[in-house]
């Protein structure tokens, strides 16, 4: 027979259970989210070319669905007239767009 109690037990068993199933990935995904934030940040403040495209792509390695990431690599291929590179990225990434 089931008190009051047991019943609550197991709803508090439960509710850790799914919380710190729920939480660990969470956790790890708002840190990639959060490396890709800081590689962009460091790209828009690079003053050096080549190293800003490394930041722009160490970024898209952390967040490899934001489309504003992509985006922002191909706008600096463009602006620095790599539009080779550019024309390459911009078809990559858009075979997964349909």
């Amino acid at each position: 027979m089931l008190t009051i109690i047991h019943s609550l037990y197991r709803i508090k068993i439960k509710f850790f259970l799914i919380l710190f199933f729920l939480l660990i990935p969470a956790k790890s995904f708002a840190k990639d989210k959060a490396e890709a934030y800081y590689y962009y940040l460091l790209s828009l403040t690079e003053k050096n070319p080549k190293l800003a495209e490394e930041y722009l792509k160490e970024a898209i390695k952390y967040d490899k669905k934001s489309f504003y990431l992509k985006k922002t690599l191909i706008l600096f291929y463009l602006q620095n007239e790599e539009f080779k590179k550019a024309e390459k990225i911009s078809a990559k990434f858009g075979k997964g767009v349909s």
